[in-house]
């Protein structure tokens, strides 16, 4: 921080209203430690799983929603360890892709929270034009 010091000379004892010129003097002054602001907690848990590389969904919780639904289509199937694994990763992997264009969209909306009207307008847009549902 710069300190100003007064210079008087002969010409600054006039009577004019005019204030005397200031010259800089600078101070060697320690620096000072930049503020860390604290972060919410929400932002810490968002970083937290963007450093990790596991799968969020639960493998136990994944495999019987699977084996529901196929229920529901089929008769008994039965699935190996390693197709789980791979529908497993390949659903993580479309439900990020879709939520970071919905984060996109609110964005843009100037918004920080993602919305159902987020969804529906990248369904919206990413529907196929042939399909007139």
């Amino acid at each position: 921080m710069a300190i100003f010091k007064f210079v008087a000379d002969a010409k600054a004892f006039r009577t004019s209203n005019k204030k005397p010129r200031q010259s800089i003097v600078v101070k060697n002054q320690p620096l000072k430690k930049p503020i860390v602001l604290k972060k919410s907690k929400a932002m810490v848990e968002v970083q937290k799983q963007q450093k990790m590389t596991n799968l969020v969904v639960p493998k136990s919780a994944f495999a019987l929603l699977v084996r529901a639904i196929t229920r529901k289509r089929h008769a008994e199937f039965r699935f190996q360890n390693l197709a789980l694994e791979c529908l497993q990763q390949a659903t993580e992997a479309i439900l990020i892709r879709i939520l970071s264009d919905c984060v996109m969209l609110a964005e843009h909306a100037k918004r920080v929270t993602i919305m159902d009207r987020d969804m529906r307008l990248l369904i919206m847009i990413l529907r196929p034009s042939w399909n007139f549902q």
